[in-house]
């Protein structure tokens, strides 16, 4: 097959060569990635940052832009419940952007956090009154 050791060891230096690039870019795909989980979301409006709950949802944002989700919808059999713990992308004054690079959802904000004359606050998001529990 091979007619001289030399034309031998020359495409096993191209394989060795092509395995290494293959494996530097799958290590750098894998690279971009973790950075991208890891991404720092946007810093949300300091009002908006706490504890927000409704009998069926529940809304954390902390001041680095995390946020954790949960929605509770009444369905034929029982109660189904959507999580989501992702990143604050965007915030103006019709919602947010929550998620991971183009993979976000769409929060309405109805009401901006405001406070009460009786000293709470509340916002209204995705149709739902929410009232700071903590800050």
């Amino acid at each position: 097959m091979y007619k001289d050791s030399q034309q031998k060891r020359a495409l096993s230096v191209g394989a060795r060569i092509g395995l290494i690039c293959a494996c530097l870019a799958i290590a750098g795909l894998i690279i971009a990635g973790v950075l991208l989980l890891l991404s720092p979301g946007i810093a949300p409006p300091t009002e908006a940052i706490g504890v927000w709950e409704a009998p069926e949802m529940h809304l954390s944002i902390s001041p680095e832009g995390d946020i954790e989700y949960a929605r509770f919808t009444e369905t034929e059999n029982g109660y189904s419940e959507r999580m989501l713990n992702i990143k604050l992308q965007n915030w103006d004054a019709k919602g947010f952007d929550a998620g991971l690079w183009k993979l976000t959802t769409r929060f309405e904000l109805q009401a901006p956090p405001h406070q009460t004359d009786w000293g709470e606050w509340r916002m209204t998001v995705d149709g739902v009154e929410l009232t700071k529990i903590a800050p």
